[in-house]
């Protein structure tokens, strides 16, 4: 299992969170489970996404596949992201 982890600074929490999880039955559908929201303790507008993903093709695959709507949807809510990390179960 892969596990997705990515960090936004949002500008409006409740509305970052309602359009990620118009993608949760998309994200679904490609293999994805577990996605969570997370957002900081002390910085409330920061943001952790995370995904679970049965493998890396299938996380690539979505993003390629999917980049598109996410910024059109996501983008104009995000300050800033730090890249994408992929995380291994051992």
């Amino acid at each position: 299992m892969i596990h997705e982890a990515e960090e936004f600074e949002v500008s409006d929490v409740a509305r970052f969170k309602e359009a990620f999880e118009g993608f949760r039955a998309t994200i679904e559908q490609a293999g994805g489970s577990d996605v969570r929201l997370l957002r900081h303790t002390e910085a409330p507008n920061r943001v952790l996404g995370t995904i679970r993903w049965p493998d890396v093709e299938a996380c690539h695959t979505f993003a390629r596949e999917h980049e598109a709507e996410f910024g059109s949807a996501l983008g104009p809510l995000i300050v800033s992201a730090g890249p994408s990390q992929l995380w291994e179960e051992l």
